[in-house]
């Protein structure tokens, strides 16, 4: 045993992806068509995604919220792993990436699982809490400026005991730096230290991709 990581190395990088997870064939051609366009780093990695996806399963999850859609690909591993009454609903405002995600969930026969809701997230996130909804899970991925607003409402939309995760939490190692580079790593390192004192939840953060933050909500605040 050893409290020392092991350094993740390129060529131990590519080990660990090449056997950490089985890979749908739909994944892996979605993943590979993302690397060919500008805004290929919006995709969660290949680890965060099949993580996702083994918690739904683990979890018996069947609704889960996700905030930032993308061309799906973690909203396709998630969709994969739900039961056959099991939903998703996803929020992004991008109509020509959204189109690539649809295509993908009907041709892996999923998309009758998953409701698209194109516009501002926060807005749609508000209608929610009016329609008297709650979540098993919630999967934050998105404008990272906003995340702590994300967060408060699905604070407000998790069931007790429920599941929040929040994606590139270490952001890049930029939160070490000083002066901070830019608005979003303030944001996120703000979040950090605010989820980590919130007794509203349970929490943990793991050094997995860009670091990855889970976020059990309690039935009884701690004090």
């Amino acid at each position: 045993m050893t409290q020392i990581p092991t350094p993740l190395t390129p060529t131990l990088y590519t080990y660990w992806q090449s056997i950490g997870f089985r890979d749908h064939s739909l994944l892996k051609e979605l993943s590979t068509f993302n690397q060919t366009l500008a805004q290929k780093d919006f995709q969660a990695s290949p680890e965060v995604a099949h993580f996702l996806g083994f918690l739904v399963s683990l979890l018996k999850a069947k609704s889960i919220l996700e905030i930032g859609t993308f061309t799906g690909y973690s909203t396709l591993t998630m969709a994969l792993n739900l039961p056959k009454d099991g939903t998703i609903i996803t929020c992004d405002k991008d109509q020509a990436m959204t189109e690539i995600a649809q295509k993908y969930w009907a041709k892996a026969n999923v998309a009758h699982k998953i409701s698209l809701r194109l516009g501002d997230a926060l807005q749609t996130l508000k209608d929610l809490q009016e329609d008297e909804v709650t979540f098993d899970l919630i999967f934050i991925d998105a404008n990272k400026n906003g995340y702590d607003a994300y967060y408060e409402e699905a604070i407000r939309l998790l069931r007790p005991e429920g599941l929040i995760l929040l994606d590139n939490t270490l952001w890049h190692g930029r939160l070490i730096e000083d002066p901070l580079p830019d608005t979003q790593s303030k944001a996120i390192k703000e979040l950090n230290k605010k989820i980590q004192q919130d007794r509203r939840v349970e929490m943990v953060m793991l050094p997995l991709s860009d670091g990855l933050t889970l976020v059990k909500k309690v039935s009884v605040p701690s004090l």
